[in-house]
């Protein structure tokens, strides 16, 4: 894992082989979970087991250039399911 120190806060990605898999961003009282997709991908990931707020959350994200985001903000433990669930997909994407 990289990792990058800015003002307040530490941020890194993940990578497996040369695909990075995650962003990630430490903040005070959270941490931030950046996973990035193409058109093509995206039907993949709304046929996720993911919450259904994430699941509108991504189907309503604007591309940023030809990258969808998908930021996922874990507070506690109930964000933990849909970030293992991304993790695991992203890494199985070819």
């Amino acid at each position: 894992m990289e990792v990058l120190q800015r003002r307040e806060r530490l941020a890194g990605k993940s990578r497996v082989q040369e695909k990075t898999v995650v962003w990630i961003s430490l903040w005070e009282n959270l941490v931030k979970a950046g996973f990035y997709f193409t058109q093509k991908t995206r039907p993949g990931v709304l046929d996720l087991p993911l919450s259904p707020g994430m699941k509108t959350l991504f189907a309503e994200a604007k591309p940023v250039g030809k990258l969808i985001p998908l930021i996922l903000d874990i507070k506690d433990e109930t964000s933990l399911p849909d970030f293992i669930t991304l993790i695991n997909h992203k890494k199985n994407l070819t």
